[in-house]
Parts: structure tokens; C-alpha cells; sequence
């Protein structure tokens, strides 16, 4: 079935007021192969049509990418059956990064959760295709851990930052459950039913708020970890797929508009707040800016820092109006 998308109006998705702290999710959509493709578009706060394509790789699946994930910091990722690519935080820079199908039989990378602990600090991957094993690889797809299924049928599934297990989403009937990353077990007494049937894509715990994004057939919303759905379910007229979240505790500490970080937001973030603009993957690796600039110069918090901030950054800088950046 053909999926397009245009826009829709913050007020029916029920989105919080602008500027109050919100995570901010890229959701993936697929194309019927003729007259549209495989995409990635961001939900924030206001709802903004920002269409990225997804990685050429991904353009001949049926479905293109499925489950997402994000490493916190600069990147997510996405899995389809012959690869995972990975993105800037802004959608830009896609890259493949893992070439072939999952290993130990999993086949699909169906299900993705970013492991900040994984392969002795440097990241690795959490995966399971519906019942298949449990498996854990590294960031170039080598194979680190294997659980059997434990019985559950694994849609999707999002890291806990806070005691390093898995909540998972069940396929069919989309219910959280949470899983021992040691063991691979189900932990007895966690977990929710799903407001989301037709389970499709999980991510959360590590935005800066708690919440889980969940997504299911054409609808997403977003839980608290006591499973109180807080926002949603909203349609998507795209049909969402896979969910990445975008912002997330990087941001903590930053000020809004001080780009060189100095503490201040002021005349002296000028220059710094220019330069950032020639940086497209967000770094701003050039002095003086040093910091996050998706925290500090997305002045109007649309997940990338280019012309459109330039107004919101002097009015804000006049205390003419709001600055959000970083969500």
C-alpha cells in the first residue's frame, strides 16, 4: 500500500505547548517503489515535514528500515534484512555501516536497541527478529552475545539507561515487556499493555525524560516508564515504522544559544553560532564552539542547525522571544 506524507496540525497530534521539554522522534515510512521512497520524517513539537530519504541500500526492501536506535550522543540507526545504516542526529550523513543480514540466524535487523555499555564502552547493538535469539554485536556486526528466545515475539526493542536491561514491544499485540541483558530472560513484574497493536518500532529511556516512543499500525505515542501513555496514540499518515529518539541528556547542562560555552548566551556567541552554521553533521568541531551545537544553535529546535535559526537566535538574543534548543 502506497504511504505518502504532507503534513499534519500539532493540535490533533497533541504535542505540549512550544517550549516545553518534549522528546523528539524520526519515525520511518516506506515508499511503494514508483513514485515514492523509503523516508525518515521528525516528530517534535511543532510537526515538521523534514522528508530524509533513506540510505540507497535500503531503497530495494520491501519495507526499508525497521526499528530504530540512538547511541545519545551523534547517531541513529536503522535496520532493514541486509544491513544497518546509520544517521547524524539530524538525518543527514547516512552511512552503511553494517553490510548483510544478522548473524545467528537472525537474519533481519528487525528489532535495534543502542547498548552505551556494550563491547567495553564503545557501543553495540541489541537485536532480535520476532523469535529468533537475542543478540548482541558490535558496531561493525561481530557477534558478542546470544540468549535463545525466551518465548517472546520481539517486534522492537529500547535500552534502559538506568539498570542496562531491554524493554521489548511484542509483535501482534505490541504489549512492554523488560528483559535481562544477562540472562535474556523476561523480568517478572515490568512491563505494560500496549495501546499500540500491531507493534512496529520501540526507543526511549535515554531522551532526558524517561519516556519510551512507541509506534504501531499508522498510530504513535510516547509512555512514561510506569506505562501512563502521556501523549498519543495519534494517527500517522505516513505509517509509521521504525522509531529513533533524537535529543536526549547530551543536552543537560547546555544553554540554549551559548554556543561557544562559556556559560553565557550573549554578543560573544555570534561568531560561534556562524560558524556552526557550515557544520552539517552538527558538531562544530572548528573553535569556538565546542559543544553540542544541536543543544545550543538549533535555535528553533528543529533537529538541525542551518538558516532557519538565524532569525529565532536574535530575537531570542534581544529577549524578543523564546529559545529552544536542544528540545
Amino acid at each position: 500500500m502506497k504511504k505518502t506524507v504532507s503534513f499534519f496540525v500539532l493540535a490533533s497530534f497533541g504535542w505540549p505547548a512550544l517550549g516545553q521539554r518534549m522528546p523528539q522522534y524520526w519515525t520511518t515510512t516506506r515508499g511503494d517503489g514508483a513514485s515514492t521512497r523509503h523516508q525518515l520524517h521528525l516528530l517534535r513539537p511543532p510537526y515538521r515535514t523534514n522528508s530524509i530519504d533513506q540510505i540507497e541500500a535500503a531503497q530495494s526492501s520491501p519495507f526499508g528500515y525497521r526499528d530504530g536506535a540512538t547511541d545519545r550522543a551523534e547517531h541513529m540507526y536503522f535496520g532493514w534484512e541486509n544491513g544497518v545504516a546509520r544517521h547524524d542526529l539530524n538525518g543527514l550523513n547516512a552511512t552503511l555501516l553494517i553490510a548483510g543480514p544478522a548473524p545467528a540466524g537472525v537474519g533481519l535487523w528487525r528489532a535495534l536497541a543502542f547498548d552505551p555499555t556494550g563491547d567495553q564502552g564503545n557501543g553495540s547493538l541489541w537485536v532480535q527478529n520476532l523469535r529468533s535469539p537475542l543478540i548482541e554485536v558490535d558496531l561493525s556486526g561481530a557477534l558478542l552475545t546470544v540468549h535463545p528466545n525466551n518465548g517472546s515475539e520481539v517486534a522492537a526493542l529500547a535500552f534502559d539507561d538506568v539498570d542496562g536491561r531491554l524493554w521489548a514491544q511484542l509483535a501482534g499485540s505490541g504489549d512492554i515487556i523488560k528483559v535481562d541483558t544477562t540472562t535474556g530472560v523476561v523480568v517478572a513484574g515490568l512491563g505494560w499493555p500496549s495501546a499500540f497493536p500491531g507493534a512496529t518500532g520501540l526507543n526511549g529511556t535515554h531522551d532526558g525524560t524517561r519516556h519510551v516512543g512507541a509506534t504501531g499500525t499508522d498510530q504513535v505515542g510516547i509512555y512514561d516508564i510506569d506505562g501512563t501513555l502521556v501523549v498519543g496514540p495519534r494517527p500517522t499518515p505516513f505509517g509509521g515504522s521504525g522509531i529513533a529518539v533524537l535529543n536526549g541528556p547530551r543536552c543537560a547542562g547546555f544553554i540554549c544559544g551559548d554556543v561557544n560555552c562559556d556559560g553565557r548566551f550573549d554578543g560573544g556567541d555570534i561568531d560561534a553560532f556562524f560558524i556552526s552554521l557550515g557544520d552539517p553533521g552538527g558538531g562544530c568541531r572548528r573553535p569556538p564552539c565546542p559543544c553540542a551545537v544541536l543543544c545550543t544553535a538549533d535555535i528553533n529546535g528543529d533537529g538541525a542547525v542551518n538558516g532557519a535559526d538565524i532569525d529565532p537566535f536574535f530575537l531570542a538574543l534581544g529577549a524578543l522571544g523564546p529559545c529552544q534548543a536542544g528540545g
